[in-house]
Formats: structure tokens, C-alpha cells, sequence
């Protein structure tokens, strides 16, 4: 549990996952940066992350975590759907 090790990767993740669930999206992202800062070469964080940045409008910063997950692996089917997303809201403004 993230109490008895802050440093707890998965723990990091699940409370953001929560606070994501729960809409509270700063409160995501700080988790996501946390868990991020534990295990940066886990592609899945930076999914999450630009997930939390597209919730609060902060588009070239999700743009940026979708790369960086690519980077890690350029078969990510997940990032690939998540940056089409993006793209699509782009247009619309």
C-alpha cells in the first residue's frame, strides 16, 4: 500500500485511476506524475497521463505523453487510439 511505501508504483497508478474514475482530474495527474517519476519506462503511466491532460483541455502536454509511450513501444495500440481521440478534438476547435 502507498501509506507503508509512497514509492509503490502500482499504488501511485491505482489512486490515480481512482481519482480519475471519480473525475478529479488534477488529483489524477498528480498521481500519474508520482508513478511516473517511480517507473518512467512504463508505457501504460504515460497513456494515463495523457488521458489526465486531455481532461483538462492541456492537449500539446498529452500529445507529448502519448510519444513518450510510443517511444517505449511503437506498437501501442492504446496510445494510437488515445492520440487519434486528440487529434479529432484538436479539429474541432
Amino acid at each position: 500500500t502507498y501509506s507503508a511505501n509512497p514509492n509503490d508504483f502500482l499504488s501511485c497508478i491505482n489512486l490515480g485511476n481512482l481519482a480519475a474514475k471519480a473525475k478529479k482530474w488534477n488529483e489524477a495527474l498528480d498521481w500519474y506524475k508520482k508513478a511516473e517519476s517511480i517507473e518512467s519506462k512504463a508505457e501504460g503511466v504515460h497513456i494515463n497521463l495523457g488521458n489526465a491532460y486531455i481532461a483538462l483541455g492541456m492537449y500539446d502536454d498529452a500529445e507529448r505523453a502519448f510519444d513518450r509511450a510510443f517511444a517505449i513501444n511503437p506498437e501501442n495500440i492504446e496510445a494510437l487510439h488515445n492520440k487519434a481521440v486528440l487529434f479529432a478534438l484538436r479539429k474541432q476547435y
